[in-house]
Protein backbone atom coordinates (compact mmCIF):
# COMPACT_ATOMS: atom_id res chain seq x y z
CA UNK A 1 0.00 0.00 0.00
CA UNK A 2 2.62 2.28 -0.72
CA UNK A 3 1.05 5.70 -2.28
CA UNK A 4 1.96 8.12 -5.47
CA UNK A 5 4.92 9.98 -4.02
CA UNK A 6 5.70 8.07 -1.00
CA UNK A 7 9.52 7.17 0.14
CA UNK A 8 10.35 3.87 0.20
CA UNK A 9 13.17 1.51 0.17
CA UNK A 10 13.39 -2.09 -0.44
CA UNK A 11 16.30 -4.19 -0.30
CA UNK A 12 17.98 -7.35 1.15
CA UNK A 13 16.97 -8.53 4.67
CA UNK A 14 20.51 -9.46 5.71
CA UNK A 15 22.41 -5.86 5.43
CA UNK A 16 25.57 -8.04 5.29
CA UNK A 17 24.74 -9.74 1.33
CA UNK A 18 27.00 -9.12 -1.22
CA UNK A 19 26.11 -5.66 -3.70
CA UNK A 20 23.85 -6.09 -6.50
CA UNK A 21 22.49 -3.25 -8.86
CA UNK A 22 18.72 -2.45 -8.36
CA UNK A 23 16.59 -1.03 -11.26
CA UNK A 24 12.66 -0.48 -11.39
CA UNK A 25 10.50 -0.12 -14.50
CA UNK A 26 6.84 0.73 -15.01
CA UNK A 27 4.41 -1.35 -17.15
CA UNK A 28 6.00 0.24 -20.38
CA UNK A 29 8.98 -1.03 -18.98
CA UNK A 30 10.90 2.91 -18.74
CA UNK A 31 13.46 2.91 -15.62
CA UNK A 32 12.41 4.42 -13.20
CA UNK A 33 14.80 4.33 -10.19
CA UNK A 34 17.95 2.72 -9.71
CA UNK A 35 20.51 2.37 -7.58
CA UNK A 36 23.75 -0.22 -6.76
CA UNK A 37 24.62 -1.60 -2.77
CA UNK A 38 22.48 -4.22 -0.47
CA UNK A 39 19.56 -1.70 -0.87
CA UNK A 40 17.82 0.76 -3.26
CA UNK A 41 15.63 3.92 -1.64
CA UNK A 42 13.09 5.83 -3.98
CA UNK A 43 12.81 9.42 -1.55
CA UNK A 44 10.50 11.04 -3.81
CA UNK A 45 8.57 7.96 -4.52
CA UNK A 46 6.88 7.09 -7.72
CA UNK A 47 4.37 9.01 -9.46
CA UNK A 48 2.15 6.62 -10.81
CA UNK A 49 -0.52 3.97 -9.36
CA UNK A 50 0.82 0.80 -10.69
CA UNK A 51 2.74 -2.38 -10.12
CA UNK A 52 6.81 -1.82 -10.97
CA UNK A 53 8.93 -4.85 -12.00
CA UNK A 54 12.43 -4.90 -9.75
CA UNK A 55 15.30 -6.26 -11.68
CA UNK A 56 18.09 -7.17 -9.73
CA UNK A 57 21.41 -7.51 -11.01
CA UNK A 58 20.49 -6.81 -14.82
CA UNK A 59 22.64 -8.03 -17.86
CA UNK A 60 24.65 -10.19 -15.77
CA UNK A 61 24.38 -14.31 -14.84
CA UNK A 62 22.36 -13.86 -12.54
CA UNK A 63 19.55 -11.38 -13.44
CA UNK A 64 16.47 -11.72 -11.57
CA UNK A 65 13.56 -10.18 -12.78
CA UNK A 66 10.13 -9.60 -9.95
CA UNK A 67 7.25 -8.75 -11.70
CA UNK A 68 4.83 -6.05 -9.52
CA UNK A 69 7.75 -6.38 -6.72
CA UNK A 70 6.56 -2.36 -5.79
CA UNK A 71 2.67 -1.64 -5.98
CA UNK A 72 1.36 1.56 -5.85
CA UNK A 73 -2.08 2.01 -4.92
CA UNK A 74 -4.61 5.57 -4.53
CA UNK A 75 -5.16 7.04 -1.27
CA UNK A 76 -9.06 6.15 -2.13
CA UNK A 77 -8.56 2.45 -1.19
CA UNK A 78 -6.94 3.01 2.70
CA UNK A 79 -3.48 1.92 3.23
CA UNK A 80 -1.20 -0.09 6.15
CA UNK A 81 -1.67 2.27 9.52
CA UNK A 82 1.51 4.08 10.96
CA UNK A 83 1.66 5.68 14.17
CA UNK A 84 3.50 9.03 13.94
CA UNK A 85 4.22 9.97 17.23
CA UNK A 86 3.12 9.16 20.87
CA UNK A 87 1.49 11.82 23.58
CA UNK A 88 1.10 11.57 27.26
CA UNK A 89 -0.62 14.65 28.93
CA UNK A 90 -0.19 16.35 25.28
CA UNK A 91 3.63 15.91 25.34
CA UNK A 92 5.00 14.09 22.59
CA UNK A 93 7.17 10.76 24.07
CA UNK A 94 8.72 8.07 22.51
CA UNK A 95 9.32 4.33 24.44
CA UNK A 96 12.78 5.34 25.07
CA UNK A 97 11.74 9.20 26.69
CA UNK A 98 11.24 9.30 30.40
CA UNK A 99 9.02 7.04 33.00
CA UNK A 100 6.00 9.65 33.14
CA UNK A 101 5.42 9.54 37.14
CA UNK A 102 1.77 9.67 38.20
CA UNK A 103 -0.29 9.17 41.39
CA UNK A 104 -2.81 5.91 41.46
CA UNK A 105 -5.70 8.39 41.83
CA UNK A 106 -4.82 10.20 38.30
CA UNK A 107 -6.18 9.49 34.90
CA UNK A 108 -3.23 10.70 32.22
CA UNK A 109 -3.98 11.21 28.84
CA UNK A 110 -2.12 9.04 26.10
CA UNK A 111 -2.31 10.32 22.57
CA UNK A 112 -1.11 9.52 18.97
CA UNK A 113 -1.13 11.05 15.17
CA UNK A 114 -0.97 9.12 12.58
CA UNK A 115 -1.33 8.12 9.07
CA UNK A 116 -5.06 8.65 6.90
CA UNK A 117 -5.18 4.79 6.30
CA UNK A 118 -8.95 5.05 5.88
CA UNK A 119 -10.67 4.56 2.64
CA UNK A 120 -12.84 2.12 0.30
CA UNK A 121 -11.41 -0.96 -1.05
CA UNK A 122 -12.52 -3.63 -3.66
CA UNK A 123 -14.29 -6.58 -1.47
CA UNK A 124 -12.28 -10.14 -1.29
CA UNK A 125 -13.28 -13.90 0.09
CA UNK A 126 -11.08 -15.02 2.19
CA UNK A 127 -10.57 -18.74 2.28
CA UNK A 128 -10.89 -20.23 5.88
CA UNK A 129 -9.47 -23.46 4.50
CA UNK A 130 -11.86 -23.72 2.10
CA UNK A 131 -12.51 -24.03 -1.36
CA UNK A 132 -13.52 -21.91 -4.45
CA UNK A 133 -14.56 -21.80 -8.02
CA UNK A 134 -17.05 -23.78 -10.27
CA UNK A 135 -18.50 -26.11 -12.57
CA UNK A 136 -17.19 -27.15 -15.88
CA UNK A 137 -20.70 -28.07 -16.92
CA UNK A 138 -21.16 -24.21 -17.12
CA UNK A 139 -17.90 -23.04 -18.07
CA UNK A 140 -18.22 -25.69 -21.01
CA UNK A 141 -14.67 -25.85 -21.58
CA UNK A 142 -13.95 -28.62 -24.32
CA UNK A 143 -11.36 -31.04 -24.85
CA UNK A 144 -8.14 -30.11 -26.08
CA UNK A 145 -10.12 -26.36 -25.76
CA UNK A 146 -7.40 -23.62 -24.65
CA UNK A 147 -8.71 -21.88 -21.48
CA UNK A 148 -7.25 -19.15 -19.22
CA UNK A 149 -7.65 -19.48 -15.27
CA UNK A 150 -6.69 -16.09 -13.09
CA UNK A 151 -6.76 -13.80 -10.23
CA UNK A 152 -5.36 -11.63 -7.59
CA UNK A 153 -4.15 -13.78 -4.64
CA UNK A 154 -2.98 -13.04 -0.82
CA UNK A 155 -1.54 -16.60 0.84
CA UNK A 156 -1.03 -16.41 5.08
CA UNK A 157 1.33 -18.44 6.21
CA UNK A 158 2.19 -21.47 4.48
CA UNK A 159 1.37 -24.81 6.31
CA UNK A 160 4.84 -26.90 7.35
CA UNK A 161 3.78 -29.16 4.52
CA UNK A 162 2.74 -28.94 0.47
CA UNK A 163 -0.51 -27.21 -0.03
CA UNK A 164 -2.86 -27.13 -2.62
CA UNK A 165 -3.08 -24.04 -4.87
CA UNK A 166 -5.50 -25.09 -8.41
CA UNK A 167 -7.37 -28.43 -9.43
CA UNK A 168 -9.27 -29.19 -12.10
CA UNK A 169 -11.18 -32.66 -10.81
CA UNK A 170 -14.35 -34.35 -10.63
CA UNK A 171 -14.39 -34.97 -6.56
CA UNK A 172 -17.71 -36.81 -6.71
CA UNK A 173 -16.11 -39.02 -9.91
CA UNK A 174 -14.45 -42.58 -9.25
CA UNK A 175 -10.73 -42.77 -8.32
CA UNK A 176 -8.38 -41.40 -9.95
CA UNK A 177 -10.58 -38.36 -10.76
CA UNK A 178 -12.01 -38.15 -7.13
CA UNK A 179 -8.36 -38.15 -5.97
CA UNK A 180 -6.12 -36.39 -8.92
CA UNK A 181 -8.54 -35.27 -11.73
CA UNK A 182 -7.25 -33.71 -15.20
CA UNK A 183 -4.99 -31.60 -13.35
CA UNK A 184 -3.63 -31.17 -9.93
CA UNK A 185 -1.02 -28.79 -8.02
CA UNK A 186 1.13 -28.99 -4.62
CA UNK A 187 3.03 -25.58 -3.32
CA UNK A 188 5.79 -26.79 -0.87
CA UNK A 189 6.52 -24.78 2.44
CA UNK A 190 8.95 -22.50 1.17
CA UNK A 191 6.24 -21.29 -1.58
CA UNK A 192 7.72 -23.11 -4.74
CA UNK A 193 5.14 -24.65 -7.13
CA UNK A 194 4.73 -28.11 -9.06
CA UNK A 195 1.29 -28.18 -11.59
CA UNK A 196 0.68 -31.60 -13.38
CA UNK A 197 -1.62 -33.07 -16.11
CA UNK A 198 -3.01 -36.68 -15.89
CA UNK A 199 -1.90 -38.86 -18.88
CA UNK A 200 -3.88 -42.24 -19.31
CA UNK A 201 -6.63 -43.05 -17.05
CA UNK A 202 -4.95 -46.46 -16.04
CA UNK A 203 -1.49 -46.61 -14.36
CA UNK A 204 0.00 -48.85 -17.40
CA UNK A 205 -1.25 -46.14 -20.32
CA UNK A 206 0.79 -44.16 -22.25
CA UNK A 207 1.67 -40.99 -22.73
CA UNK A 208 1.41 -40.26 -18.65
CA UNK A 209 1.54 -37.74 -16.29
CA UNK A 210 2.71 -34.25 -17.56
CA UNK A 211 4.67 -32.50 -14.36
CA UNK A 212 5.34 -28.79 -14.87
CA UNK A 213 8.21 -27.17 -11.87
CA UNK A 214 9.42 -23.99 -11.47
CA UNK A 215 13.02 -23.43 -10.12
CA UNK A 216 13.27 -19.96 -10.19
CA UNK A 217 9.09 -19.62 -8.43
CA UNK A 218 8.49 -18.78 -4.95
CA UNK A 219 5.36 -17.06 -3.53
CA UNK A 220 5.73 -15.10 -0.47
CA UNK A 221 3.08 -15.09 2.74
CA UNK A 222 1.16 -12.06 3.07
CA UNK A 223 1.87 -10.45 -0.66
CA UNK A 224 -0.71 -9.77 -3.10
CA UNK A 225 0.25 -11.43 -5.86
CA UNK A 226 -1.58 -11.96 -9.28
CA UNK A 227 -1.80 -15.18 -10.97
CA UNK A 228 -2.55 -16.24 -14.41
CA UNK A 229 -2.64 -20.55 -15.35
CA UNK A 230 -2.75 -20.52 -19.30
CA UNK A 231 -3.86 -24.06 -20.57
CA UNK A 232 -2.86 -23.72 -24.22
CA UNK A 233 -3.70 -26.36 -27.24
CA UNK A 234 -2.39 -25.97 -30.81
CA UNK A 235 -3.96 -29.33 -31.96
CA UNK A 236 -3.45 -32.28 -29.95
CA UNK A 237 -0.24 -30.36 -28.17
CA UNK A 238 -0.32 -28.87 -25.21
CA UNK A 239 1.42 -26.43 -22.99
CA UNK A 240 1.17 -24.93 -19.46
CA UNK A 241 2.63 -21.10 -18.70
CA UNK A 242 1.97 -19.82 -15.64
CA UNK A 243 2.13 -15.81 -15.20
CA UNK A 244 3.26 -14.33 -11.46
CA UNK A 245 2.32 -10.77 -11.09
CA UNK A 246 2.28 -10.58 -15.53
CA UNK A 247 5.55 -12.16 -15.56
CA UNK A 248 5.92 -15.82 -17.48
CA UNK A 249 7.65 -17.93 -15.02
CA UNK A 250 10.80 -20.46 -16.19
CA UNK A 251 9.36 -23.70 -16.54
CA UNK A 252 10.68 -27.12 -16.96
CA UNK A 253 8.84 -30.16 -17.74
CA UNK A 254 8.63 -34.09 -17.75
CA UNK A 255 6.46 -36.55 -19.64
CA UNK A 256 6.20 -39.81 -18.23
CA UNK A 257 5.37 -43.01 -20.52
CA UNK A 258 3.02 -44.01 -17.89
CA UNK A 259 1.61 -42.71 -14.55
CA UNK A 260 4.86 -41.19 -13.36
CA UNK A 261 7.63 -43.90 -13.22
CA UNK A 262 9.42 -43.79 -16.90
CA UNK A 263 10.39 -40.46 -18.32
CA UNK A 264 9.36 -39.88 -21.73
CA UNK A 265 10.61 -36.57 -22.63
CA UNK A 266 11.47 -33.60 -21.13
CA UNK A 267 11.32 -29.83 -21.63
CA UNK A 268 11.68 -26.42 -21.16
CA UNK A 269 9.27 -23.06 -20.91
CA UNK A 270 7.12 -22.64 -23.20
CA UNK A 271 7.53 -25.50 -25.29
CA UNK A 272 4.48 -27.75 -26.57
CA UNK A 273 4.44 -31.35 -25.86
CA UNK A 274 2.46 -33.90 -28.20
CA UNK A 275 -0.51 -35.96 -28.29
CA UNK A 276 -1.90 -34.76 -25.17
CA UNK A 277 -5.30 -36.21 -25.85
CA UNK A 278 -5.50 -39.51 -24.13
CA UNK A 279 -7.09 -37.90 -20.84
CA UNK A 280 -9.30 -34.69 -21.71
CA UNK A 281 -10.79 -32.03 -19.08
CA UNK A 282 -14.37 -33.26 -19.33
CA UNK A 283 -17.89 -31.56 -18.38
CA UNK A 284 -18.26 -33.02 -14.93
CA UNK A 285 -14.85 -31.32 -13.57
CA UNK A 286 -15.06 -28.41 -11.23
CA UNK A 287 -12.23 -25.69 -11.43
CA UNK A 288 -11.15 -25.43 -7.73
CA UNK A 289 -8.79 -22.83 -6.33
CA UNK A 290 -7.52 -23.14 -2.89
CA UNK A 291 -8.89 -25.93 -0.49
CA UNK A 292 -7.76 -29.48 0.07
CA UNK A 293 -6.67 -32.73 -1.98
CA UNK A 294 -4.63 -35.88 -1.31
CA UNK A 295 -1.24 -35.35 -0.16
CA UNK A 296 -2.00 -31.47 0.04
CA UNK A 297 -3.07 -29.71 3.12
CA UNK A 298 -5.74 -26.76 2.89
CA UNK A 299 -4.22 -22.96 2.26
CA UNK A 300 -5.61 -20.08 4.15
CA UNK A 301 -5.74 -16.76 2.20
CA UNK A 302 -7.95 -14.25 -0.01
CA UNK A 303 -8.92 -14.30 -3.47
CA UNK A 304 -10.19 -11.49 -5.38
CA UNK A 305 -11.14 -10.94 -9.26
CA UNK A 306 -11.60 -14.63 -9.93
CA UNK A 307 -11.47 -14.99 -13.74
CA UNK A 308 -12.39 -17.68 -16.38
CA UNK A 309 -11.10 -17.18 -20.18
CA UNK A 310 -11.66 -19.31 -23.17
CA UNK A 311 -8.64 -18.58 -24.78
CA UNK A 312 -4.88 -18.88 -23.72
CA UNK A 313 -4.00 -15.24 -22.94
CA UNK A 314 -0.85 -13.95 -24.36
CA UNK A 315 1.93 -11.88 -22.09
CA UNK A 316 -0.03 -8.50 -23.10
CA UNK A 317 -3.72 -9.90 -21.75
CA UNK A 318 -2.84 -11.02 -18.53
CA UNK A 319 -1.46 -7.08 -17.99
CA UNK A 320 -5.21 -6.38 -19.10
CA UNK A 321 -6.32 -9.12 -16.75
CA UNK A 322 -4.08 -7.77 -13.93
CA UNK A 323 -5.07 -4.29 -14.06
CA UNK A 324 -7.67 -3.22 -17.03
CA UNK A 325 -10.72 -5.90 -16.04
CA UNK A 326 -14.09 -5.01 -14.05
CA UNK A 327 -17.62 -5.50 -14.80
CA UNK A 328 -17.84 -2.08 -16.93
CA UNK A 329 -15.38 -3.38 -19.09
CA UNK A 330 -15.54 -7.16 -19.78
CA UNK A 331 -12.76 -8.12 -22.74
CA UNK A 332 -13.54 -10.53 -25.28
CA UNK A 333 -13.04 -14.13 -23.90
CA UNK A 334 -13.95 -13.21 -20.36
CA UNK A 335 -16.68 -16.05 -19.88
CA UNK A 336 -16.99 -15.74 -16.01
CA UNK A 337 -15.85 -13.28 -14.01
CA UNK A 338 -16.56 -12.76 -9.89
CA UNK A 339 -15.54 -9.32 -8.57
CA UNK A 340 -17.31 -10.29 -5.23
CA UNK A 341 -18.78 -6.56 -5.11
CA UNK A 342 -22.22 -8.53 -4.70
CA UNK A 343 -23.35 -10.34 -1.91
CA UNK A 344 -23.90 -14.07 -2.63
CA UNK A 345 -27.12 -15.60 -2.70
CA UNK A 346 -28.15 -16.07 0.97
CA UNK A 347 -29.65 -19.26 0.60
CA UNK A 348 -27.54 -21.15 -1.73
CA UNK A 349 -24.11 -18.69 -1.41
CA UNK A 350 -23.38 -18.54 -4.77
CA UNK A 351 -22.08 -15.87 -6.85
CA UNK A 352 -23.27 -14.60 -10.28
CA UNK A 353 -20.65 -14.30 -12.84
CA UNK A 354 -20.38 -10.72 -13.32
CA UNK A 355 -18.13 -11.67 -17.08
CA UNK A 356 -19.84 -11.91 -20.40
CA UNK A 357 -21.93 -15.38 -19.32
CA UNK A 358 -23.67 -13.88 -16.28
CA UNK A 359 -25.69 -17.47 -15.98
CA UNK A 360 -22.51 -18.56 -14.50
CA UNK A 361 -22.56 -19.55 -10.76
CA UNK A 362 -19.04 -19.48 -8.77
CA UNK A 363 -19.35 -20.83 -5.14
CA UNK A 364 -17.51 -20.47 -1.89
CA UNK A 365 -17.20 -24.28 -0.50
CA UNK A 366 -16.11 -27.04 2.01
CA UNK A 367 -16.24 -30.59 0.27
CA UNK A 368 -17.80 -33.60 2.53
CA UNK A 369 -17.27 -37.06 1.95
CA UNK A 370 -19.25 -38.94 0.58
CA UNK A 371 -20.99 -41.76 2.71
CA UNK A 372 -20.31 -45.20 1.67
CA UNK A 373 -18.32 -43.40 -1.57
CA UNK A 374 -15.65 -44.34 -3.57
CA UNK A 375 -11.80 -43.23 -2.68
CA UNK A 376 -11.24 -39.77 -2.32
CA UNK A 377 -15.01 -39.41 -3.80
CA UNK A 378 -16.80 -35.85 -1.85
CA UNK A 379 -19.42 -33.18 -2.88
CA UNK A 380 -19.44 -29.44 -2.74
CA UNK A 381 -20.92 -28.28 0.54
CA UNK A 382 -21.13 -24.51 -0.27
CA UNK A 383 -20.87 -22.45 3.03
CA UNK A 384 -21.12 -18.80 3.91
CA UNK A 385 -18.98 -15.93 2.47
CA UNK A 386 -15.76 -14.55 4.84
CA UNK A 387 -16.02 -10.97 3.19
CA UNK A 388 -12.59 -9.26 3.50
CA UNK A 389 -11.41 -5.91 2.07
CA UNK A 390 -9.58 -7.46 -1.54
CA UNK A 391 -6.55 -6.41 -3.56
CA UNK A 392 -6.00 -2.69 -3.24
CA UNK A 393 -4.24 -2.10 -6.65
CA UNK A 394 -7.68 -2.64 -8.44
CA UNK A 395 -10.85 -1.02 -7.82
CA UNK A 396 -13.80 -1.77 -5.79
CA UNK A 397 -16.33 0.02 -3.24
CA UNK A 398 -17.78 -2.52 -1.24
CA UNK A 399 -15.44 -3.18 1.46
CA UNK A 400 -14.98 0.34 3.49
CA UNK A 401 -11.20 0.20 5.49
CA UNK A 402 -11.91 1.59 8.70
CA UNK A 403 -9.02 2.10 11.02
CA UNK A 404 -8.96 1.39 14.89
CA UNK A 405 -6.85 2.05 17.96
CA UNK A 406 -6.47 -0.59 21.15
CA UNK A 407 -4.47 0.24 24.07
CA UNK A 408 -3.35 -2.32 26.62
CA UNK A 409 -1.57 -2.26 29.43
CA UNK A 410 1.20 -4.80 29.11
CA UNK A 411 0.69 -6.47 32.58
CA UNK A 412 -3.17 -5.91 32.29
CA UNK A 413 -3.21 -3.52 35.27
CA UNK A 414 -5.38 -0.09 33.58
CA UNK A 415 -8.41 0.71 31.97
CA UNK A 416 -9.10 2.49 29.33
CA UNK A 417 -11.63 5.00 27.72
CA UNK A 418 -11.47 6.23 24.36
CA UNK A 419 -12.26 10.11 23.83
CA UNK A 420 -14.10 11.22 20.92
CA UNK A 421 -11.45 12.64 18.16
CA UNK A 422 -11.66 16.23 17.18
CA UNK A 423 -12.16 18.16 14.26
CA UNK A 424 -12.61 16.05 10.57
CA UNK A 425 -9.86 13.51 11.32
CA UNK A 426 -10.40 9.65 11.25
CA UNK A 427 -9.01 7.71 14.18
CA UNK A 428 -6.03 6.78 12.05
CA UNK A 429 -4.86 10.63 11.72
CA UNK A 430 -5.26 11.10 15.20
CA UNK A 431 -7.01 9.99 18.92
CA UNK A 432 -6.71 9.51 22.46
CA UNK A 433 -7.78 7.76 25.64
CA UNK A 434 -7.71 8.20 29.49
CA UNK A 435 -5.98 5.56 31.49
CA UNK A 436 -6.46 4.37 34.96
CA UNK A 437 -4.30 1.96 36.72
CA UNK A 438 -5.37 -0.16 39.16
CA UNK A 439 -2.15 -0.71 41.01
CA UNK A 440 1.12 1.35 42.35
CA UNK A 441 4.31 0.43 40.50
CA UNK A 442 5.60 0.31 36.96
CA UNK A 443 3.69 -0.13 33.66
CA UNK A 444 3.97 -0.14 29.85
CA UNK A 445 1.10 0.85 27.66
CA UNK A 446 1.07 -0.05 24.15
CA UNK A 447 -1.22 1.40 21.29
CA UNK A 448 -2.03 -0.70 18.24
CA UNK A 449 -3.82 0.92 15.19
CA UNK A 450 -5.32 -1.86 13.06
CA UNK A 451 -7.44 -1.88 9.98
CA UNK A 452 -8.27 -4.96 7.34
CA UNK A 453 -4.91 -4.36 5.69
CA UNK A 454 -2.43 -4.78 8.82
CA UNK A 455 -1.20 -2.72 11.98
CA UNK A 456 1.23 -0.64 13.50
CA UNK A 457 2.02 -0.89 17.17
CA UNK A 458 4.30 1.36 19.52
CA UNK A 459 4.98 1.13 23.25
CA UNK A 460 4.82 4.65 25.14
CA UNK A 461 7.45 5.26 28.20
CA UNK A 462 6.72 3.65 31.65
CA UNK A 463 4.30 5.04 33.47
CA UNK A 464 5.59 4.82 37.09
CA UNK A 465 2.36 4.92 39.49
Amino acid sequence: TIKVNESFKLGYVDPRHSASSFKLYDTANKLVASGEGTSLEVPAGLSEIGGYDLVVDEGTASEKRYGYFVQVSSDIVGALPEIYSLTANGATVDESSSAVSIELTDSPTVGYTGRDADGVASRAIKLNNGHIGGSNSQFKIQALQSFTIAGWFNFDQFPEDSWALMNITNKNGAWPQSNWGWCWSSVNADGVPKITFRGSPTDTGSPGELAYTFPKTKFSPGAWTHLAFVCEYQGSSFRFIMYVNGVAQEAEWTEYTEWHNTVKTTGKNDEFVANRTRYPISSTDDLILGGVQYQASAIDGIIDDMQIWTKALTAEEVKVAMNEVNRNNVPEGLLAYWDFEDDADPDTYVFKSVGQDKTIDGYNFDLEEVKNGGEGQMVKAPKTPFYISGCPFISGSAFPVVTAPTWESTDRMAEFTELESAGDANKGQEGAAKVQFSKAGDHTVKLTLANSYGSDSREYPVFKV
